[in-house]
């Protein structure tokens, strides 16, 4: 086992073991425990690192050289992307990348938790790759249900549709695609509310002209949504365009 092997699993086993009685900042460098999970992510790639090395080696050097050999490989994304979250490189150019491979490799669990800590930097919510992963992230639980009623996919498609209202790029995507999976799975309700996101009248006109059923029963689901976190604003909105 390495040095560097070695005081990586000194970290992480002090994580677990970690009660949350005192600030983490106070016991240890969080700094250098960032540059040694990256080194060793490094020589596990194959490349000949040290701590010291990779301390004072430029960050964006590094970041072009696994890119050229390791762009498609799921392991070498994550690495990139703890080297840009970790040395707070937030370039749009290298995140758009990123995120672009994360998605054609189904990187669900990473996709995940960078969209919303990418979205904090207003300069990156331009870039097609962010709008890329939420839609890959929001999409999935709609792609993935089926016609069989449960308790836990009724949940999902409910939180979904939560976040869905919070998505700083909601209007960037493809609700049309979103809208096809609720009707698929019978929740016209559901596509409905998806009115309220539409960028431009075309789009929302395209998404109500798939829905046929308008009547007491829709419009109570409608409202219901409510209570699941939809604001009573989109709720009332789309009732209003549903003249329900």
């Amino acid at each position: 086992m390495t040095n560097t092997s070695k005081q990586l699993q000194i970290y992480e086993c002090y994580f677990k073991l970690y009660d949350g009685s005192t600030d983490l900042n106070n016991i240890f460098d969080q700094q250098q425990y960032i540059a040694i999970k990256c080194v060793h992510e490094l020589k596990k790639l194959g490349y000949n690192s040290s701590l010291e090395k990779f301390k004072q080696s430029d960050k964006i050097d590094i970041l072009k050289i696994i890119w050229q050999s390791n762009a498609n490989n799921p392991h070498a994304l994550q690495l990139l992307a703890n080297i840009c979250l970790g040395f707070d490189i937030h370039v749009d150019k290298i995140w758009n990348g990123i995120l672009k491979r994360m998605v054609k490799s189904s990187m669900h669990r990473d996709l995940n938790a960078l969209v919303d800590v990418l979205s904090c930097y207003a300069h990156l919510l331009h870039i097609e790759g962010l709008t890329k992963a939420w839609e890959w992230i929001l999409l999935q639980p709609f792609k993935n249900a089926n016609q069989t009623q449960s308790a836990e996919q009724e949940d999902k498609l409910h939180k979904t549709l939560f976040r869905l209202q919070s998505c700083p790029v909601v209007h960037s995507l493809n609700l049309l695609e979103f809208a096809e999976h609720c009707l698929r799975l019978g929740k016209h309700h559901m596509a409905a509310v998806l009115m309220a996101f539409c960028k431009t009248p075309e789009q929302r006109q395209s998404i109500k002209q798939l829905i046929p059923q308008r009547n007491e029963t829709m419009r109570q689901k409608i409202l219901e949504l409510e209570d699941v976190g939809i604001l009573s604003a989109i709720l009332n909105f789309v009732l209003k365009e549903l003249c329900l």
